[in-house]
């Protein structure tokens, strides 16, 4: 039996293993998922009907991109003013950048993030983060949506972040509240009135079971002893 044949082979089969260990642990770690959610209103008997956006967060590990597309047909001549929004962010930061719509390149200040207190068109409410209306913006509207990223201080965006984010409450938003807001304007048939929008990050999903990387490693570290010990080279006895 050539045993320096066989001792190469199982070294590259260990190899293998260990790569695709490694590989499987970086995948656990990365944060990619996408959140979506669409804001109605406005919840006020005297405001007018039929505000709708549809808000998308695509997240890449520690930076979120979002997309906030008004999609209010029923007001053709609706804009966006200011868009709120909570994080259950613990002790970490964000930071804002890359708003959109932005012909201002110079200062980037066409769009930029503001105060959520006492956020505009809510009836004082507060809300952790804003974003609005900048010097000279380019409109939003039902044909041009808002763009932005946030990237996080330290570690990954995580779906609780979103789904466990706080409520926020006042001027009359409904029970038990909301954790986004949109402020928008130019509302009814003489594009005059104005009125807010509001909604809730969706539920995390639910896990189906998935093993973990450090259960998985364990797997085939077992499996490599095993095959080791099946292929030790095995001598008669005299």
């Amino acid at each position: 039996m050539n045993v320096t044949h066989h001792t190469g082979r199982l070294a590259a089969v260990t190899v293998a293993i260990l790569a695709m260990a490694c590989f499987m642990q970086q995948a656990a770690v990365a944060s990619i998922f996408t959140v979506t959610a669409q804001l109605t209103g406005d919840f006020r008997a005297a405001n007018p009907d039929n505000i709708v956006l549809d808000v998308t967060v695509n997240v890449n590990n520690n930076v979120a991109s979002w997309i906030v597309d008004l999609n209010s047909p029923l007001h053709p001549s609706a804009k966006l003013d200011s868009f709120f929004f909570n994080l259950n962010l613990g002790a970490a930061t964000i930071a804002f950048s890359n708003f959109g719509p932005n012909t201002d390149v110079a200062t980037n200040k066409d769009w930029e993030s503001i105060s959520g207190n006492n956020a505009a068109g809510s009836g004082s409410a507060d809300f952790m983060f804003g974003v609005g209306k900048g010097k000279s913006p380019n409109e939003v509207n039902n044909a041009v949506s808002l763009t932005f990223d946030t990237t996080l201080s330290s570690g990954n965006f995580t779906q609780a972040m979103f789904s466990f984010a706080s409520l926020s409450t006042g001027g009359g938003i409904p029970a038990p509240g909301a954790q986004m807001g949109a402020h928008v304007q130019s509302l009814g048939t003489s594009g005059n009135d104005s009125g807010f929008a509001v909604a809730n990050f969706p539920p995390p999903p639910v896990s189906h079971g998935v093993p973990e990387a450090s259960s998985i490693v364990a797997w085939l570290g077992l499996s490599l002893c095993g095959v080791l010990a099946y292929k030790r080279p095995r001598f008669a006895r005299r």
